[in-house]
């Protein structure tokens, strides 16, 4: 029970972005997608406790929110390299 608890604290605390394409979300059950779309919620636990949205749902939802997380964070990463890169050269000319 505890875990349990544990797990739907965590939820709350994964925000869903407001301009997430849910059409865009592979393998998300089409019961899922529309419900989703409709009320839009914020948070996964939110999402969790919509009626037809399953927990494989909240699952591939998680993982797409987490992949797209990671490729924002890649990107910046990356153009902070460029920038230091450039700021390099600068310095050698």
């Amino acid at each position: 029970e505890l875990s349990r608890v544990k797990k739907m604290e965590n939820l709350e605390k994964k925000l869903i972005p407001q301009d997430l394409d849910y059409e865009k979300v592979h393998n998300l059950s089409s019961e899922a997608r529309q419900k989703l779309i409709r009320q839009a919620p914020s948070t996964l636990g939110q999402a969790s406790r919509i009626d037809g949205v399953s927990p494989s749902d909240i699952s591939i939802l998680a993982v797409s929110l987490e992949k797209s997380r990671r490729e924002k964070e890649w990107g910046r990463k990356q153009n902070e390299s460029k920038s230091i890169e450039n700021k390099k050269q600068e310095n050698i000319k």
